[in-house]
């Protein structure tokens, strides 16, 4: 043990002295201290008598001065701000019978220690069982400052050590502790040959772990939204014999054949180059994606998300309309390299092997999309904004992309307005720092309805950009088009005889960050797909 730690020594009686001595101690001088220690004082309780033993401290202060008074946690306060940096870890832990060398040696194993018992119980002392209380000393290879200390002491204790039950005292860094002494039940000791902690090392680990546990927690409050999960349960209930339950109707018994098609997913990405014209979807960016059933603005909104997060960006994809199963089954029909309908997927027409196969790959591509079919007590702004913050915690704190499908279908039971409270809670969501100081925002993406009489208005005529913003402002309820940056309309047009595919327009009614346009795309109703059109018309 050729390395020195520095502490600060105070004399009996430690608990009420102020003024210490701030000296080297080698691995000697602490070995003699430990093989030599103290008488331990004769008086009432073991609180006492540990304060009219001299004391050490791994914190600098100010002159080798400290605050002692009767007031404790005052004179501790005053004292920690006149701390200046720290040399060392004193670890204390929890009276323990089972505890002796043999546990301390293996706790810290490969660094630089030296430990002692600091009482020894024969006897229980109320709650706490009979036994040993030790207190292990880390020397560290650079001072560091009280936050850093604290910091230390936390990783000292964190679960992942795997060292035992350490007290909480641990944290109090700057504290003066009593120097060996035997104890009337005893007094042991033992100590490690090893490198001086490395602080900065075990700071990392920290950090790790408290990105790790933060993450652990954000995806147990994300349960039930997790794709893995969803895909299990989807596969599950359609092999191994499972079937999904069929009620045929006037009693007839047909069991739909299965289908050669493969479900492997297409190389093709699932993005369109032509929305580029709209501007990207940062964080703060409220859209409005407004059409009639049957338009595709589910399969648009899909596409989308699973777009991002096959490139690897946090997706919430709340469906109040469509169950997780469906959600499933159109992602499949989506990234199929054929062309497969949702619903046979759904139906669970395609053997076994290529569903789990398909299923597999749905998974590994697309890690970072949630799903949440939220129950309607669970349709409140504040649950939203919790499963919000659950999917930031749980994806390094990046900022997300939510999709809500759609909002009409919202109902905050303890809401007057809940449509303008649903988007009030978007707003929050979608602008950086207004839900803490450090929240990255959120590109937000919502669905609605438009009325049957403008659709069809729309279906007779080419729409533009100036017909859409006027109408929609009259259909949609005024304050969600007003906090939309970017109003998008979509309208289907019928497919053409033999065709599986439908020309479809997209108007970008408003958009506050880009200009208006009018935009065509192909889509493939069956499998819920888009597409730039073959043949883009003239505008």
């Amino acid at each position: 043990m050729s390395e020195s730690t520095a502490m600060t020594k105070f004399p009996a009686p430690a608990r009420w002295t102020s003024s210490g001595v701030r000296r080297t101690y080698s691995a000697d001088q602490l070995a003699e201290a430990l093989a030599k220690p103290e008488l331990w004082p004769a008086s009432s309780t073991v609180r006492e008598s540990a304060g009219l033993l001299p004391g050490w401290s791994f914190a600098e202060f100010a002159d080798d001065a400290r605050v002692t008074g009767q007031d404790e946690q005052v004179a501790a306060r005053e004292s920690e701000a006149r701390a200046e940096r720290l040399t060392g870890v004193a670890v204390d832990y929890l009276d323990d019978p089972t505890v002796d060398e043999t546990h301390i040696a293996q706790w810290w194993h490969g660094f630089r220690f030296v430990a002692y018992t600091t009482a020894f119980h024969q006897v229980p002392q109320g709650e706490r069982p009979a036994g040993p209380r030790w207190r292990v000393l880390l020397g560290l290879s650079r001072a560091v400052s009280i936050d850093e200390g604290r910091l230390l002491a936390a990783w000292a204790r964190h679960p992942r050590r795997e060292a035992g039950m350490v007290a909480k005292t641990a944290l109090d860094v700057c504290r003066v502790f009593p120097v060996p002494a035997i104890s009337p039940g005893g007094y042991s000791s033992t100590q490690g040959a090893g490198p001086l902690l490395d602080p900065d090392a075990a700071i990392q680990e920290l950090e790790a772990w408290t990105r790790e546990d933060v993450e652990r927690e954000a995806r147990a409050d994300l349960a039930g939204c997790l794709l893995d999960e969803a895909v299990q349960a989807f596969v599950v209930a359609r092999t191994d014999g499972a079937q999904p339950e069929r009620f045929d109707w006037a009693g007839t018994q047909s069991e739909p054949p299965l289908l050669t098609t493969s479900l492997h997913a297409d190389e093709c990405p699932l993005g369109l180059p032509s929305l580029s014209v709209l501007g990207p979807l940062w964080p703060g960016r409220l859209v409005l994606l407004v059409g009639t059933a049957g338009s595709g603005r589910t399969a648009l909104a899909l596409q989308t998300a699973a777009a991002v997060a096959a490139a690897g960006q946090p997706v919430l994809y709340v469906s109040l309309d469509v169950g997780v199963d469906e959600m499933v089954a159109r992602l499949l029909a989506l990234r199929s390299e054929q062309a497969v309908a949702y619903r046979d997927v759904l139906l669970a027409r395609h053997d076994a092997e290529n569903l789990e196969t398909a299923c597999a790959s749905l998974v590994e591509s697309l890690k970072s999309l949630h799903i949440w079919a939220p129950r309607h007590a669970e349709r409140t702004g504040d649950a939203l904004v919790e499963r919000v913050k659950s999917l930031r915690r749980a994806s390094h704190g990046r900022a997300p992309l939510v999709i809500l499908d759609p909002v009409d279908d919202w109902q905050d039971s303890g809401a007057a307005h809940p449509l303008g409270e649903l988007f009030g809670a978007l707003r929050d969501v979608a602008r950086p720092g207004c839900l803490g100081a450090d929240w990255p925002g959120a590109a937000v993406i919502a669905l609605s309805g438009v009325r049957q009489d403008l659709a069809t208005a729309f279906a007779q005529a080419d729409p533009t950009a100036e017909r859409w913003q006027d109408a929609l402002s009259s259909s949609v309820e005024a304050g969600p088009t007003r906090e939309a940056a970017l109003l998008l309309g979509l309208i289907s047009r019928e497919r053409s005889e033999g065709s599986e595919v439908r020309a479809t327009t997209l108007v970008a009614a408003k958009n506050r960050h880009g200009r208006a346009a009018v935009l065509s795309f192909d889509f493939n109703a069956r499998r819920g797909r888009f597409s730039e059109p073959a043949d883009p018309p003239q505008r």
